[in-house]
């Protein structure tokens, strides 16, 4: 097969005839001469192709089919486990239907550890690890008798393969910080989280409140004379998503602290979407109410460490997740060393996780 690279359609330009693309056909219409003639060609309108579906093998390891709740009180199955070459590890959930069919695949394997290949999944970013989900094209074979596989079981084998294909790494216990704790963090806490517990001062009106993003690849546009651009596709993106960014100042009996909350965790603590707040406002550029009554209210909110935040003391952070409130214990603590008004005495959790189920734990 031809390794010739796929040039995007953003690339094309007239005068050459020997691009290469991979696209998909989002219209197609007929056209007629102004005599009501029909053309005999058809008009189309091509868009990247930006499905990344890829094959895979590995050794099963840190299984689990779990039952959970979304935040619309549905029932959700998912199994999620880790598949290895000894090498690397990614991890891997399946959801619904899909899943509770691999469950039942997985519990009729006797040969164990299992070795699965995994044809036309979908290979994503969640929480900057590579994660494979499955689509309608996704298939599973358990313990196949395939070359790949044979030669993983030979493996198996050799005690100092099984040991490292094996080992379970330890994911560091996340730990509750104050604001003056988190700006001196070393090194060993890049990717990691951390707990605050703190109280919103103020959302940064300087800032605009939302953003248009990517309905393909979910990431910011950029206006680029009158026309959306995604960067990371790349292409045109007609009719973006509307989508939370704010900028709020988080503060404890320690310190102050800019935090950067995006669609998710806004819309967890007010319950709307950010388009049908954007079309409301009689001016976009104004804070609206809902998100300036954030204000002076207590959150439990976690928040992820970036390299630029250890390395270039980069003092702008990024939640993850965040709900209202303390626990009681923790609020009565808060109070003996601060004597701000508090609101909620329970911690009430995010369980909405863009497209994934939550058992409702932070």
């Amino acid at each position: 097969m031809s390794a010739k690279r796929v040039d995007p359609i953003t690339s094309l330009k007239p005068g050459r005839y020997d691009y290469r693309i991979k696209v998909r056909v989002i219209r197609k219409w007929r056209g007629s001469t102004k005599e009501g003639e029909v053309f005999k060609a058809f008009n189309i309108v091509l868009l990247d192709n930006m499905t990344y579906l890829t094959d895979v093998v590995g050794i099963v390891k840190k299984y689990e089919f779990l039952d959970l709740t979304n935040k619309l009180g549905k029932d959700k199955k998912q199994a999620k486990f880790i598949i290895t070459d000894g090498s690397s590890n990614v991890k891997v959930i399946f959801w619904d239907k899909y899943s509770e069919n691999f469950d039942k695949a997985m519990n009729e394997q006797v040969e164990k550890p299992v070795i699965v290949i995994l044809s036309a999944c979908k290979a994503g970013l969640w929480n900057d690890e590579v994660e494979l989900s499955n689509v309608s094209a996704t298939k599973y074979y358990l313990n196949y008798n395939h070359h790949s596989v044979l030669q993983l079981r030979k493996r198996m084998n050799q005690p100092k393969f099984v040991d490292i294909a094996m080992a379970t790494t330890e994911t560091r216990k996340i730990e509750q910080l104050k604001i003056n704790q988190i700006t001196k963090l070393g090194k060993e806490y890049i990717k990691s989280q951390v707990m605050l517990l703190v109280q919103i001062k103020s959302v940064v009106d300087t800032q605009s409140w939302f953003m248009h993003t990517c309905t393909t690849c979910d990431h910011e546009t950029e206006l680029n004379n009158g026309i959306f651009i995604c960067k990371n596709c790349p292409r045109t993106v007609p009719h973006p998503d509307t989508k939370y960014k704010i900028h709020v100042i988080a503060s404890d009996d320690t310190s102050d602290l800019e935090v950067i909350m995006h669609d998710r965790e806004v819309r967890t603590l007010i319950g709307r979407r950010a388009r049908d707040v954007f079309d409301e406002q009689s001016n976009i550029h104004a804070l609206p109410t809902c998100l300036k009554n954030l204000a002076k209210k207590n959150y439990t909110v976690m928040l992820r460490i970036r390299e630029e935040n250890v390395v270039d003391h980069f003092q702008v952070y990024w939640t993850t997740n965040i709900c209202n409130g303390f626990t009681s214990e923790q609020q009565q603590t808060m109070e003996n060393n601060n004597d701000r008004p508090q609101s909620s005495s329970q911690a009430t959790y995010s369980t909405y996780q863009e497209q994934r189920a939550s058992s409702g734990n932070m």
